[in-house]
């Protein structure tokens, strides 16, 4: 049976070679894989204007695919799952967590090579269905510390105090949900601080993409009834735009297949650093020197230099932010939940003293509040208390036994 070589324009007969080979020549085999990135490309549901600061990630995966992996990759593959199985109980593990135990249970040799295949690998994996994505983390995205307490009492007044500062979720009721990302992570407190007012959760991995935080937000909007709007801050260079570029693209691209009805889409947005910024607040500029096809790309257009985030003022990058929240949410509505928590503050302050001091009582005196007969310290029930309130005193109450 006559094979010709698969590369575009070619048609050599290649029936003398093995049977595994699909072109006649090393250059005609990277013209093959070109072609089918093209190919790839050309079908994803999200493309940018390349024209501009973005540029064609051929290389790149967007949203699931269908992976045929070689026998050799196959095996590599299944020694993962192994070990994921093998340590089911503390997963999610990282991929430098598999990575060693690769080195160590298998003898992979340990080096960039085998480091560079096996993280290819996982992504692969994960986007043809092959690894659940919880079960890895790939990312450096921030999160919060929980709290501990040194003592009952602290407990208690703990709750008081977060009774009396106590947040509504302020986005609750609008047209769309709002999530900002940030490159450098080191901007996260300063950030935090214009958004928490709005309800708005800000996040960053460090500087790179991950497929695990790709696939948090891909969640996120799939948690909502309304659009998820993502606001972006990242520098004005190859890496930053790519951040941006990939990130929406991909999540977009799982959205297409995932979403369960038109609501639960994605819409991302830059704000910094953009060019107008840049001219607007003389942003110092640095040459471009890395040599990597996304700077050659940007080289290619004339764009020679570029910028970082953080020179722009923090005053300046706290207010593209805010009038960003701002300019999507319904503000009158944002007011009027402010208004209605300020209300809960108060009840809810009531009712975490009482239940604080009620956890100090006998069980019969306890039994004679809960019924109305009694009030502690001059204090009376709250005519507004939720009706969680007695559970409160419950929970408290059981601090108070087993002190």
């Amino acid at each position: 049976m006559t094979r010709t070589c698969e590369a575009p324009g070619c048609g050599r007969d290649i029936s003398h070679r093995a049977r595994q080979a699909r072109t006649c020549s090393e250059e005609c085999s990277k013209a093959r894989r070109r072609a089918e990135k093209v190919s790839a490309a050309s079908s994803r549901k999200v493309l940018f204007d390349t024209e501009g600061e973005y540029f064609e990630a051929l290389d790149a995966d967007r949203g699931y695919i269908n992976w045929r992996p070689q026998s050799k990759t196959r095996i590599m593959l299944g020694r993962v799952q192994q070990i994921l199985e093998e340590y089911s109980e503390h997963l999610p593990l990282t991929c430098r967590q598999i990575y060693y135990r690769m080195v160590a249970e298998w003898g992979y040799e340990k080096g960039e090579m085998f480091e560079r295949s096996l993280y290819g690998m996982l992504k692969k994996a994960r986007r043809a269905g092959e690894i659940p994505f919880h079960h890895i983390r790939d990312d450096g995205i921030s999160g919060g510390t929980p709290v501990w307490y040194t003592s009952i009492d602290s407990a208690l007044d703990n709750w008081g105090a977060w009774a009396r500062n106590f947040d509504r979720d302020v986005q609750e009721g609008q047209d769309v949900r709002v999530i900002a990302w940030c490159e450098a992570a080191g901007m996260l407190p300063q950030l935090e601080r214009v958004a928490a007012p709005y309800s708005v959760p800000v996040y960053s991995c460090g500087g790179f993409t991950s497929l695990t935080a790709v696939r948090w937000i891909v969640d996120t909007c799939l948690t909502s009834d309304v659009p998820t709007v993502l606001l972006h801050l990242g520098d004005a260079d190859p890496s930053g735009r790519s951040i941006f570029q990939a990130m929406f693209a991909d999540a977009a691209e799982f959205l297409a297949d995932d979403q369960e009805h038109e609501g639960q889409r994605l819409d991302a947005r830059l704000l910094a650093l953009t060019r107008e910024q840049i001219d607007e607040f003389k942003i110092p500029l640095d040459p471009i020197k890395t040599g990597d096809s996304r700077s050659e790309v940007w080289r290619s257009r004339g764009l020679t230099e570029k910028a970082e985030l953080e020179a722009l003022p923090p005053d300046a990058i706290a207010t593209v932010l805010r009038d960003a929240i701002e300019d999507v949410l319904d503000m009158d509505l944002v007011e009027d939940i402010r208004a209605e928590q300020a209300e809960d503050r108060v009840t809810l302050g009531e009712c975490a003293e009482v239940a604080a001091t009620a956890a100090m009582l006998e069980p019969a005196e306890r039994a004679d509040l809960l019924d109305g007969r009694a009030t502690i310290d001059g204090i009376t029930f709250p005519d507004e208390a939720p009706e969680k309130f007695w559970d409160l005193v419950d929970i408290a109450a059981a601090f108070g036994v087993d002190r």
